[in-house]
């Protein structure tokens, strides 16, 4: 088999090129010897055979070189002009290991294949190990480092991506990324143009076009999104995810979601949740703006939504209590929605994640799944079912999501939370029986024990607390916490629950002027209703856990679900002695000493831990409700939050170290300590830390009842006679990874260096590439030494071994390729045809096996119509071509060199008959409602003359005409109108030519006749002169 090294115009190679297996030389003609012995050239007609040969100065090569016929040993090519080869099918042959040898910085005039493998060793400098692009002329190249792997576990792709400083652990993907690296440079990720292109810190991630361009020193930073964190030079742990997301901050510790979120602030410690949120902010700092833009004078202040959403507010522990110091402030509003002399603050939107499962059955039923099309997660006895069209939903807990059909984007923690969901969306529950009978309702988040049970076609709802809004039926807009609500409800916001809670502390009011003078004052009615508008508190809550089932790891409970219907994910999590059912324990000894306990839930390490009988408890977040033994009807949501409770109940702790110092009952904590003397209290957030409030759905709006009390405030920001607040402070969940069979057969594991597999038998625990990923059944089972891969569904890339660069997405994708390299496959059987070739790109297509470098997109007859942006009304292409379609939907420009043709003859004088035989028609197209009038011919009368110029479609049946062709004819035909009109005119010269010549012999008859004339009259004279006589 003949070994050929094809190099591409334009790669450069620094390294030697040595051709060996020596031959004799046999040459048609003598070899001419200059006076130092070297030949000056070598000419060879006919096959050549080199061996010994000191030195060459030009080997010139006319004719076919065959490598089993012509070798070149013990030569080195190293002079300006180093190899040309100028035959069609000349090529190298019999080439052993560093065989060939080529130095220097010429680049090889000419197309060199590589049938066998090409080895760049490992980037130790410029000059070694690199892959260049370049510019210019072959005499005079500009050449570009454009692929090289300098430094330890270090990838480096695109235009002066990298550097040669020898910096480990960089990834840079894109036009000058990571172009500054030092040696303390270490743990980046670029991904985009000049994404992160400045830097020498360490531990940052860059995806996207300019992300992190400017930073130097900055660390633990990440950007998502074009142009995010572009100017932050020397900030550190800031995080922005969306278009120019904080594009203009330096500062540190801003966390950004959302498009425009943050752009223009220059301050740190600023939080920013959805698009343009934040967008004012200037050098202000320790902001949290939710989905309002903010003003660019704010420093320490919270946002949440815009006034105007909510129109009535109710709280609880107001009216009738009086504020702790006397003749407090008077809590005022202005027109902005500001309050007065403080702030109420902590309004958190944090979008959770869901990690992946699979389909695990435990007695018969269902336990651990993903059914359905598009990541969907279900974890608990029975949890979602088989039937189910909805996409991206998540299920913890017995009977979650049981009903679920066509319903999207719900998550479900806890047994029967959101049980009888059919088809609403965008549902939150979290707690025993949470949202159980929402069959249609959308857009709803409950969390407790019952909250929201009873809803069924609502939406829009909050509600967090045991049985927090459990009268409402059909209904949306409320906002209710530690209350049941009233049936009438809607656009409404409740608070605690009336002879409850009877105290009521909220920083940052007292001290506070409001912004406009003369700023209506804050009234409350018997009812606990706010007297002249709303604060809104519009919660988005999305939870979030790993998977898992009754496994054991290193001998010790990992997953299980002991007892009844109870479920435990995590080292230490539950026992095997509890006798009590329908609990939850999802994280590192959660509910590690449950005994007879019920209806709990703990998500995070150590949430619960030291439970035992106490029951209807919620937990989520690190050390959350650790020491609770005997309490029931607790909620602790937030690292440490309700730390120190045991024995109390009816607490709401919300936020990092939430009620971390209270032992009683019936509190509120949200993002507050408390006190271990608190008992029914409701604190919200810390004095000192927010300076100002803002609160919509307040002013504007008359209190239920006239002349109520005035909402006062003390000195320690205790209000006078209830509370107002809506802090919320949520924390995440912690996932489990590992090596884990299932059925004996690799589930979730991560083999070798850099790589993820996910899905049952997917990925290989032998595998000896790096960097790939897998995700769904099957998905990469079969990779070796294969490196950057990405497959995501069913028998994704299943086949590939040594294959690299490859990226599929969707059921078969790529299925068949086993050793081909940089090919795309996206949608169900994307490119499955495709086996051993490289650089596909199939969208919607299966391809075929013969496919190189092809790109294709739908399905003909699948797909029937095709939409394009930017090509209608869009600017003349000056210098560009047609592109035309054939009946195999492949598209192509229609060249017109004679180097593309042959047979070339005169148009036929038959051909050119049976064009003027054409009938141009006009017509209206079927199904055009607007009846434009069109003008053509008739493809079936075109084939009746000139069947060449008709095209069919897949089916054979007649589709339409090729009308570029009909130009050549048209020009053919105006030929000959032409010389037509050229032989008329000669005719109508000659004609006029005769008839002059006539008009001539006319006139000179004319007058002979006029002559002969005259003379018959005379005789006639004579005649009758004689008679008369």
């Amino acid at each position: 088999m003949k070994s050929i090294l094809y190099i591409t115009l334009g790669l450069v190679l620094y390294h030697n090129i040595i051709i060996s297996s020596p031959r004799n030389l046999i040459n048609k003609q003598q070899l001419v010897e200059d006076t130092e012995g070297n030949f000056n050239s070598v000419v060879v007609e006919q096959t050549l055979l080199v061996d010994n040969i000191i030195k060459t100065k030009k080997l010139v090569i006319d004719k076919d070189l065959e490598a089993s016929n012509a070798v070149v040993e013990n030569t080195t090519i190293s002079s300006a002009e180093i190899l040309n080869l100028t035959a069609t099918n000349s090529y190298i042959d019999n080439l052993n290991a560093n065989s060939l040898n080529i130095s220097g910085t010429s680049l090889v005039g000419c197309d060199v294949f590589v049938d066998c493998n090409l080895y760049i060793p490992e980037t130790t400098s410029s000059n070694q190990g690199v892959i260049f692009k370049y510019s210019g002329t072959t005499a005079a190249p500009t050449i570009i480092p454009f692929l090289h792997n300098a430094g330890i576990d270090s990838v480096f792709l695109g235009e002066n991506s990298g550097n040669f400083t020898g910096s480990n652990s960089n990834v840079g993907i894109g036009t000058s990324t990571l172009t500054q690296l030092n040696g303390s440079s270490v743990n980046n990720t670029a991904i985009g143009w000049h994404a992160l292109k400045d830097n020498i810190g360490y531990n940052n991630t860059a995806i996207g076009y300019g992300v992190l361009k400017s930073n130097t020193s900055g660390i633990y930073n990440v950007g998502i999104g074009y142009l995010a964190l572009q100017n932050n030079t020397g900030g550190n742990y800031n995080l922005g995810i969306g278009t120019t997301s904080f594009q203009k901050t330096n500062g540190t510790g801003n966390v950004g979601l959302g498009s425009d979120s943050g752009a223009n602030a220059l301050g740190s410690y600023n939080t920013c949740i959805g698009n343009n949120a934040g967008s004012n902010l200037d050098t202000g700092s320790n902001n949290i703006i939710i989905g309002n833009v903010a003003v660019n004078t704010d420093d320490g202040v919270i946002r949440i939504g815009t006034s105007g959403v909510q129109t009535t507010n109710f709280q609880a522990g107001i009216r009738g209590v009086t504020a702790g110091v006397a003749d407090t402030s008077v809590v005022n509003i202005d027109s902005n929605g500001q309050l007065g002399t403080g702030i109420i603050t902590n309004n958190i939107n944090i979008t959770g994640s869901s990690s992946t499962g699979g389909s695990i059955l435990k007695n018969g039923f269902l336990f651990m799944h993903d059914y359905g099309s598009d990541r969907n997660t279900f974890l608990g006895l029975n949890a979602g079912n088989t039937t189910l069209t909805g996409i991206l939903n998540t299920g913890i807990g017995g009977d979650t999501l049981i009903t679920i059909t066509s319903g999207n984007n719900n998550t479900a923690v806890g047994v029967a939370a959101l049980r009888n969901i059919f088809s609403g969306s965008t549902n939150s529950a979290f707690g025993v029986s949470a949202l159980r009978n929402c069959s249609t309702g959308s857009g709803n988040i409950a969390f407790g024990q019952n909250a929201l049970i009873n809803i069924i076609g609502g939406g829009s709802n909050i509600a967090i607390g045991n049985n927090a809004g459990s009268n409402f039926v059909n209904t949306s807009n409320n906002i209710v916490i530690d209350n049941t609500g009233t049936l009438g409800d809607a656009g409404v916001i409740r608070i605690g629950t009336s002879g409850v809670q009877t105290t009521n502390f909220q920083a940052g009011i007292r001290g506070v002027t409001a912004a406009v003078a003369d700023t209506s004052v804050v009234n409350i009615d018997s009812n606990g209703q706010l007297g002249t508008g709303i604060i809104t508190n519009n919660i988005n809550i999305t939870g979030s856990s790993s998977t898992g089932g009754s496994i054991l790891k290193n001998g010790f409970l990992f997953m299980h679900d002991y007892g009844s219907a109870n479920t435990f994910v995590g080292a230490g999590a539950g026992n095997l002695t509890l006798t009590n059912t329908d609990n939850t324990g999802v994280g590192y000894f959660a509910c590690h000493d449950l005994t007879s306990g019920t209806l709990n839930t703990a998500i995070g390490s150590f949430a619960m831990q030291n439970i035992q009988n106490g029951g209807f408890n919620t937990a989520c977040g690190t050390n959350a409700l650790r020491n609770l033994v005997s309490g029931s009807n607790n909620v602790g949501l937030g690292e440490e939050a309700g730390y120190s409770l045991i024995g109390s109940s009816n607490n709401i702790c919300i936020g990092y170290t939430a009620g971390f110092n209270i032992t009683a009952s019936n509190n509120i904590m949200i993002g507050n300590a408390g006190t271990n003397s608190d008992a029914g209290v409701i604190r919200i957030g810390t004095t000192g830390t927010q300076t100002t409030n803002f609160q919509a759905g307040i002013r504007g709006v008359t209190a239920a009842v006239a002349n109520t009390s005035v909402v006062s405030i003390d000195s320690n920001g205790q209000l006078g006679t209830g509370i107002i607040t809506n802090n919320i402070n949520i924390t995440g969940s912690s996932t489990t990874g590992g090596n884990i069979l299932k059925n004996g057969a690799s589930f979730i594991s991560n083999p070798g260096t850099s790589n993820t597999f996910v899905g049952e038998t997917s990925g290989s625990l032998t595998v000896t590439g790096l960097n790939n990923s897998g995700f769904g059944r099957n998905a990469l089972t079969s990779v070796t030494s294969g490196i950057n891969n990405s497959g995501f569904g069913s028998n994704s890339l299943n086949a590939l071994n040594s294959g690299s660069n490859n990226t599929a997405c969707g059921f078969l994708s790529l299925i068949g390729v086993s050793s081909g390299s940089n090919n795309i496959g996206l949608g169900v059987n994307a490119g499955s045809n495709i086996t051993t070739t490289s650089n596909n790109i199939a969208i919607g297509n299966s391809g075929t096996v013969t496919d190189s470098g092809i790109i294709r997109i739908g399905t003909p007859g699948t797909h029937t119509l095709n939409f394009q942006a930017g090509i209608f009304n869009a600017p003349a292409l000056i210098g560009g071509t047609a592109v035309y379609i054939d009946s195999t939907n492949r598209l192509s420009s229609n060249p017109s060199s004679i180097k593309y043709k042959e047979n070339i003859t005169n148009i036929s004088t038959d051909t050119f008959n049976n064009f003027q035989k054409l009938n141009p028609v006009s017509f209206t197209y079927i199904g055009d409602t607007t009846n434009t009038i069109q003008y053509g011919f008739i493809a079936e009368d075109v084939k009746n003359y000139l069947p060449e110029l008709v095209l069919s479609d897949n089916n054979g049946e007649i589709y339409t005409i090729k009308y570029h062709l009909m130009y050549a004819l048209l020009y053919r035909w105006l030929q000959n109108l032409q010389i037509q009109q050229d032989n008329n005119g000669n005719s109508i010269t000659q004609l006029q030519e005769d008839l002059s010549h006539a008009q001539t012999r006319i006139n000179s008859q004319e007058t002979i006749i006029q002559s002969l004339l005259a003379r018959i009259i005379a005789l006639e004279n004579l005649v009758n002169l004689n008679v008369t006589v």
